[in-house]
C-alpha cells in the first residue's frame, strides 16, 4: 500500500485493504456496541449495502457489461485523457511503458497509440509483439495475435496476417468449448454496442474466428461479408 514494492501503474488501490480492515471494524463495532443498540443501525447499512452489491455485481454479468462500466469511469474521472491528440497519447503510453517495461497492456496501449500516427509506420507491430512475449494466457494472447493480423493487413504484409489469424484460431480450437461460448458471448454483445467494423476491425475478426471455431458457419460467413463490405467501402 505505501509503493515501497512498486506493483504497477496505480495510484491508489483499496483492495489491498480488504484484509487489514477486518479487525479495524470488529474492533468499531464491538466499542459500539456497549454504547447504543445496533440492530437498527445494522438492518439499515445491511440494505443500503445489499442494494449497492446487486448494483454493482449487474457490472460483472458479462465481459462487455464490465468493459462499459470500465469506460464509463475513465471518461467521468480523467477526462484529459480522453482529449489527448494523438503525439500526446504517444507520449503518455511510452511513458508507461518506461515506468512499468514489463506490463504487457502498456505495450497494448502504445501500440494503440501508435497505430494513429503518420510519422512512425509499423512502429506498432512491434509493441504489439513485445506484449506477446510478456503474456501467457492462451485466450490473450489469441486476442494479441488478432492484433498483430490486423496490422499486418494495414501494412500489406499478407503472409504474415494469414499466419497471425491461424495463430489465433489455434489457441481458440484448444480452449474449452465453454470458455469459447462464453467469450464469443462477450464479443458478439461488443459488436452489436460497436456495429460498424471499419472503427472496429480487430473485434470482428475475432468473432469470424470464434464462429468459425464453433461451427457457426453461416453466421461466420454473414461477419465475413459484412468485414468484406466495410472494407470495400474503405478502399480507395
Amino acid at each position: 500500500m505505501s509503493s515501497i514494492i512498486f506493483m504497477g501503474p496505480y495510484t491508489v488501490a483499496d483492495r489491498y485493504m480488504y484484509l487489514p480492515m477486518i479487525g479495524l471494524f470488529v474492533a468499531l463495532v464491538w466499542l459500539a456496541s456497549e454504547k447504543i443498540n445496533l440492530m437498527p443501525v445494522a438492518a439499515v447499512v445491511l440494505i443500503i449495502f445489499s442494494a449497492l452489491t446487486w448494483r454493482q455485481i449487474s457490472f460483472w454479468k458479462s465481459s462487455a457489461a464490465l468493459w462499459q462500466r470500465h469506460e464509463a469511469i475513465i471518461r467521468n474521472s480523467v477526462p484529459g485523457d480522453r482529449t489527448l491528440d494523438n503525439q500526446q497519447r504517444v507520449e503518455q503510453a511510452e511513458r508507461d511503458v518506461a515506468r512499468d517495461p514489463q506490463n504487457p497492456a502498456a505495450h497494448v496501449a502504445l501500440g494503440d497509440a501508435l497505430s494513429v500516427t503518420q510519422d512512425r509506420p509499423m512502429d506498432e507491430i512491434e509493441e504489439y509483439k513485445t506484449a506477446l512475449a510478456l503474456t501467457s494466457a492462451p485466450e490473450k494472447q489469441a486476442v494479441l495475435f488478432d492484433y498483430l493480423a490486423n496490422a499486418d493487413v494495414i501494412y500489406g504484409l499478407d503472409d504474415e496476417a494469414t499466419a497471425n489469424f491461424n495463430h489465433m484460431s489455434e489457441i481458440y480450437r484448444r480452449l474449452p468449448p465453454a470458455e469459447i461460448a462464453a467469450t464469443l458471448s462477450a464479443v458478439e454483445q461488443y459488436v452489436a454496442a460497436h456495429p460498424e467494423p471499419k472503427k472496429h476491425p480487430a473485434i470482428y475478426w475475432q468473432m469470424l474466428k470464434l464462429q468459425e471455431v464453433s461451427g457457426r458457419k453461416e453466421e461466420a460467413q454473414a461477419t465475413l461479408d459484412q468485414i468484406k463490405q466495410f472494407a470495400d467501402q474503405t478502399s480507395p
